[in-house]
């Protein structure tokens, strides 16, 4: 997953978006913004051999794969139910309810 979701992040930066670390596990969100970028598909890493990598590109692989390692250990084997609005942030929690006044929840698993 970790490595899954370091590929989505350099996608994402290479058409322009970019993704902070505690954003990374997102892994739906940040294809979503990937997919919605406004130059989609105009650009790309350079596949050229003997070329430096991009050194625009910081997100490091290890950090991710603490960082996805942390969140579920902090899961702790339960079922968390995370509102929408902590997954896209500028969210209003009321724009969570659905027209029968039901709140949605996001549930993830280990």
């Amino acid at each position: 997953m970790a490595m899954l979701n370091y590929n989505i992040a350099y996608l994402c930066h290479t058409q322009g978006i970019e993704i902070p670390y505690h954003k990374v596990p997102h892994t739906l969100h940040n294809l979503s913004l990937c997919c919605s970028a406004p130059n989609l598909g105009r650009y790309g890493h350079l596949t050229a051999l003997n070329r430096i990598p991009d050194q625009s590109f910081n997100l490091d692989f290890q950090e991710v794969v603490r960082v996805m390692l942390a969140r579920r250990n902090s899961l702790d084997n339960n079922i968390i139910g995370t509102t929408l609005n902590d997954y896209f942030e500028g969210d209003n929690e009321d724009e969570n309810e659905n027209e029968d006044g039901e709140t949605w929840v996001l549930c993830d698993t280990v």
